[in-house]
């Protein structure tokens, strides 16, 4: 999927997602792949204004990736 980095801190991530409007049930299948990656703290998904906030503790690179191949679709 693609996403805008709005804030990078080390260890937080804060995303912009570029797709249309996000239902409820979109932003928990998102909340929910995103939980399950390697690394990954906590997730905070808002579905108002497509944001997402992925705190981390491994590779920044490996939450990147991970948004890279999201799809709603394939989930």
């Amino acid at each position: 999927m693609k996403c805008t980095i709005l804030h990078d801190l080390p260890g937080r991530l804060r995303v912009h997602l570029c797709c249309g409007r996000m239902t409820l049930r979109q932003a928990d299948v998102l909340e929910y792949y995103l939980r399950a990656v390697d690394g990954v703290k906590s997730v905070k998904v808002y579905d108002r204004t497509r944001d997402a906030i992925v705190v981390y503790s491994a590779g920044r690179e490996s939450v990147i990736r991970a948004l890279a191949r999201f799809a709603f679709e394939k989930a």
